[in-house]
């Protein structure tokens, strides 16, 4: 159960590159954070949720930059965070489309298998009732 678990995981960070995703994501606001922290005189912790809010484009405004470095690591974080935030997106999706794409082979060979049975039990029910008739034949005479 385990081992099945970690290779979806690991085959979910391997989708189209999510891991180097994750990792550039990180380090956008990470970088983002710092140069915010140092600009606007705030804890990096503040700086780490403003920089995090700020790439989503939600902007709460409950911290917000004033100097003009400040502003301009909010306006790259704003647009590295829509194409971030879509292209994290589109990773997760193709994962599960991957996933659904790898499952049908063995669906249609259990499907394949299920309709032979379901054949070789059709002439069987067939040949029971040929044998029905023939033995009511057999008793009228």
């Amino acid at each position: 159960m385990i081992g099945k678990a970690t290779k979806h995981v690991r085959t979910f960070f391997n989708t189209n590159g999510f891991a180097y995703m994750v990792y550039a994501s990180g380090t956008i606001l990470l970088l983002g954070a710092t140069v915010y922290s140092i600009a606007e005189i705030v804890n990096f912790i503040d700086s780490l949720w403003w920089a995090f809010v700020t790439s989503t484009t939600v902007g709460y405004g409950d911290i917000s930059p004033v100097s003009g470095i400040g502003r301009l690591t909010a306006i790259v974080l704003m647009l590295t965070g829509i194409g971030m935030f879509g292209a994290l997106t589109s990773t997760i999706t193709s994962f599960f489309i991957i996933s659904e794409e790898e499952e049908e082979p063995e669906q249609n060979d259990e499907i394949k298998e299920l309709n032979q049975k379901i054949s070789k039990l059709l002439v069987k029910i067939e040949e029971l009732e040929l044998r029905n008739k023939y033995s009511q034949l057999l008793q009228l005479y």
